[in-house]
C-alpha cells in the first residue's frame, strides 16, 4: 500500500473485506497499517487492529509476518501501553494453542512421530520415505491436519520469546511462555524442539549477562541482581531440567544443571531457597545414575538427604527412612576398586569433565572417596540408624566383617528385601502422584507445580541391587584370595548364589576383575577349580593382617579393662553396675581358664600330630604292599614267558 491510510479507515476496510470472505486482503491491509512507520504514537485503535490481526494471522498461519508486526507494535506501545502489548501477546498464544488443540482433537490419534517441526515435509526424500513406509490414508490425514498447527504453535512460542527476551515489565510473561513451551515439548514428545528451546533461553541469558557486564542496559532491561528476576529464572530452569529428564535427554539435562548451578551461585545468600537446592541435587543424582557415575550419584543423593533433613520439616519418618536407605545403598554400590588413571595419562577432556562434576557438587578440590563418604554416613551422620531394619547390617557385612564362607547367607536376605522393595514403595508413589495431580491447576501448570513442590521422589531400591551384587561378589573374591590358593568351582558357586541373575554369569565377572587387575585369578575348567594368585607383595599382605589383628586386640583389651563411663564418670545405676560386675567376673574366669585352655590346645596338637603320623605311615605301608604285589606279578609274568621262549 503506497499511500498512508489512517488506522480507523484500515480497520473499517478490513471488516468489509472479511464480510466478503477476503481474509488474505484483510490480513495484508492490517499488516500494512501496523508496520507503517508513520504510526509512532500508540492509540487504542491500534490495539483493536492488533487483536483483529492476531485472529487472521492464526487462521492463515502467517507467523513470519506477524513477527514483523509485533516488533513494530512493541516499539510503539512498550513505553506508554505495556498492558496492551501483553494483551495482544496473550491473545496470540491462546488462539494458537486453541487451534492446535482443535486440530489434534480432529485427528484419530496423537501425531508424535514428526522428527523436526522446522523441517520441510515437501522435500523429495520425505515424500519417498512416506511412500515406502506405506502409511495408510488415516495416518496421512492425521498428519496433514495436525502437523501444520504444531509447527505454527512452536513458531508462536519462538516469536513471543524473541520479542520479550529483554523487557523487565513483561518478564513474567516471558517466563510463563517458556513454561508453556516446555509443556508443549513434554506433551508432544518434541526432543528436537526442546534442545532448540533450551539453547534459545541459554542464549538470552548469556546476552543479559553480557549487557550487564558492559553496562549497555536501558530502562526496560532486565536486572539479574533482582531477587524476583533470579527467582523466576530458577523456576524456568528447573522446569527445563524436569522436562529434560522426562524426555530422557540427559546430556541436555546436564547442561541445564550447569545453568542452574550458575544461577544458584549468583543468588547464593539472596534468593536461593532450600527447595531449589533439593530439586537441584535430586535431578543431579538422577543424571549421574544414568551416566553410571555412582560415586557422584552417591554424593548428590547425600547432599539431597542433608538439605531435606535440615529444612523440610514436613518429612515423615517413612520418608526419612526411604531417603536414608537410598543414600546408604548408593554409597555402598560404588565399586571399592574403581580404576584410577594417573594424572599424566588423563586426557584434557576427561579432566575437564571431572572438574565440572566436582564443581557442580561443591567439591572443587575433588570428590571425597568412597571410604570417606561411607565414614561420613556411618560415623558422622549415623545414617544406618535411620534406614529400614532389614538394611541396618549391610554396611557391616560388606565393609567390616571378614567371613568369606558366610557372606552369602548374611547378605542374601538383604538382597531379597531390596528386590521386593518395588512393591512396597509403589503404593507411596501412587499416593504422591495423586496428590500432585489434585494440586495442579490445569495442564499448563502441571510441570511447574511438580518441580516447585518440596517433596521427595519416592522410588524403588531395586536399581541398587545389581551394583550391590557386584560389590558383594568382589568382596567374596577378595576374602577368598586371602585364605585360599585353590577352591573348587562347585564350592565357589555355592558362595555366590545371592546373585539375582543366577550363578551362570560369574565367569564374565571374574574376567572383568582379572582385566582390571583387581585380583589374580586363573580359571581351570579341566580341574574344575579357581586358582588365586597374590598380586601384592607378601610383606604388604602380612602388614595388613597384623594391623587388623592389632586393632582387634586393642578393641578387646578396651572392652575388658575400661569401665563404663557416663558423662566422663563411672556408671551409678545399680542395675547397670551389677551387669558390669557380672561381665567383669566372666572376663576374670576366662583369664583364669587360659592356662587350662592352653594345655588343652597343646594336647590337641599332640593328638593331631600323632594322627597325622599314623595315617602317613599307614599310607606308606599300603603303597609298599602294592609295590610288592606289582613285583610279584612281574616275576610271575617273566617266569611264564621263559618256557615258551625255550
Amino acid at each position: 500500500m503506497n499511500t498512508y491510510v489512517k488506522p480507523e479507515s484500515a480497520l473499517k476496510r478490513a471488516d468489509e473485506l472479511l464480510a466478503v470472505g477476503e481474509k488474505q486482503l484483510a490480513h495484508q491491509t492490517l499488516h500494512d497499517v501496523i508496520t507503517n512507520r508513520r504510526n509512532k504514537a500508540w492509540q487504542k485503535v491500534l490495539e483493536d487492529i492488533m487483536i483483529r490481526y492476531v485472529t487472521l494471522s492464526v487462521e492463515l498461519r502467517r507467523g513470519k509476518q506477524f513477527k514483523d508486526a509485533l516488533h513494530q507494535y512493541k516499539n510503539v506501545s512498550q513505553t506508554v501501553a505495556i498492558a496492551s502489548l501483553e494483551t495482544v501477546i496473550k491473545e496470540f498464544i491462546k488462539l494458537s494453542e486453541r487451534a492446535a488443540g482443535d486440530a489434534q482433537s480432529k485427528a484419530k490419534k496423537v501425531v508424535l512421530d514428526i522428527e523436526d517441526l522446522e523441517e520441510d515435509e515437501e522435500r523429495p526424500e520425505s515424500l519417498i520415505l512416506s511412500a515406502v513406509a506405506g502409511e495408510d490414508s488415516q495416518s496421512r490425514a492425521d498428519r496433514e491436519i495436525v502437523t501444520p498447527w504444531l509447527k505454527f504453535l512452536w513458531e508462536t512460542y519462538r516469536i513471543v520469546l524473541e520479542v520479550l527476551r529483554n523487557n523487565s515489565k513483561l518478564e513474567s510473561l516471558y517466563h510463563e511462555t517458556a513454561q508453556q513451551a516446555f509443556n508443549f515439548c513434554s506433551k508432544y514428545q518434541r526432543k528436537v524442539e526442546f534442545r532448540r528451546l533450551s539453547e534459545i533461553l541459554r542464549t538470552h541469558l548469556s546476552t543479559l549477562k553480557l549487557q550487564q557486564q558492559n553496562a549497555t542496559t536501558n530502562a526496560q532491561s532486565i536486572n539479574l541482581s533482582s531477587p524476583q528476576t533470579m527467582e523466576v529464572h530458577l523456576e524456568t530452569r528447573f522446569t527445563q531440567l524436569f522436562v529434560a529428564t522426562q524426555l530422557e535427554l540427559y546430556q541436555e539435562a546436564f547442561r541445564s544443571v550447569q545453568d542452574i548451578h550458575g544461577l544458584l551461585t549468583i543468588g547464593a545468600g539472596k534468593v536461593t531457597k532450600p527447595q531449589h537446592w533439593a530439586n537441584y541435587y535430586e535431578k543431579l543424582a538422577q543424571i549421574f545414575w544414568v551416566s553410571h557415575n555412582y560415586l557422584a550419584h552417591a554424593h548428590a543423593l547425600y547432599k539431597y538427604y542433608s538439605v531435606s533433613r535440615t529444612y523440610n520439616k514436613s518429612l515423615s519418618n517413612d520418608d526419612i527412612q526411604l531417603i536414608a536407605s537410598k543414600v546408604l545403598l548408593a554409597a555402598l554400590a560404588v565399586s571399592p576398586v574403581s580404576p584410577k588413571i594417573d594424572d599424566f595419562f588423563e586426557l584434557d577432556a576427561q579432566r575437564e569433565r571431572t572438574s565440572i562434576v566436582n564443581t557442580l557438587l561443591g567439591f572443587p578440590g575433588g570428590l571425597p572417596t568412597r571410604e570417606q563418604l561411607i565414614q561420613e554416613l556411618v560415623v558422622g551422620k549415623k545414617v544406618p540408624s535411620f534406614v529400614f531394619p532389614q538394611l541396618k547390617d549391610i554396611h557391616v557385612t560388606l565393609e567390616k566383617r571378614f567371613h568369606p564362607l558366610q557372606i552369602c547367607q548374611r547378605i542374601k536376605p538383604v538382597f531379597e528385601f531390596i528386590a521386593k522393595s518395588e512393591s512396597n514403595t509403589s503404593s507411596n508413589d501412587e499416593n504422591n502422584n495423586n496428590n500432585n495431580n489434585n494440586n495442579d491447576n490445569g495442564e499448563g501448570s502441571s510441570i511447574a507445580s511438580s518441580v516447585s513442590k518440596f517433596t521427595i521422589q519416592t522410588s524403588s531400591l531395586k536399581p541398587y541391587l545389581e551394583p550391590l551384587e557386584k560389590v558383594a561378589f568382589l568382596r567374596v573374591l577378595q576374602q577368598l584370595s586371602q585364605v585360599y590358593e585353590t577352591i573348587k568351582i562347585g564350592e565357589f558357586t555355592k558362595l555366590i548364589n545371592f546373585l539375582s541373575y543366577g550363578t551362570s554369569s560369574w565367569e564374565s565377572m571374574v574376567v572383568e576383575v582379572i582385566r582390571k587387575k583387581h585380583i589374580g585369578i586363573r580359571i581351570d575348567h579341566q580341574q574344575g577349580a579357581l586358582h588365586f594368585a597374590n598380586l601384592s607383595l607378601d610383606s604388604e599382605r602380612v602388614r595388613e593382617r597384623l594391623t587388623k589383628l592389632g586393632n582387634s586386640l586393642l578393641e578387646a583389651d578396651t572392652m575388658i579393662h575400661t569401665p563404663r563411663l557416663v558423662g566422663g564418670k563411672p556408671e551409678k545405676d545399680p542395675e547397670v553396675a551389677v551387669k558390669a560386675k557380672t561381665k567383669s567376673d566372666v572376663f576374670v574366669k576366662i583369664i583364669n581358664a587360659l592356662a587350662d585352655e592352653h594345655r588343652r590346645l597343646l594336647a590337641r596338637k599332640v593328638i593331631i600330630e600323632f594322627t597325622k603320623v599314623y595315617y602317613e605311615n599307614l599310607e606308606k605301608a599300603k603303597a609298599l604292599e602294592k609295590e610288592e604285589e606289582r613285583g610279584k606279578k612281574r616275576k610271575a609274568k617273566v617266569a611264564a614267558e621263559r618256557p615258551s621262549q625255550e
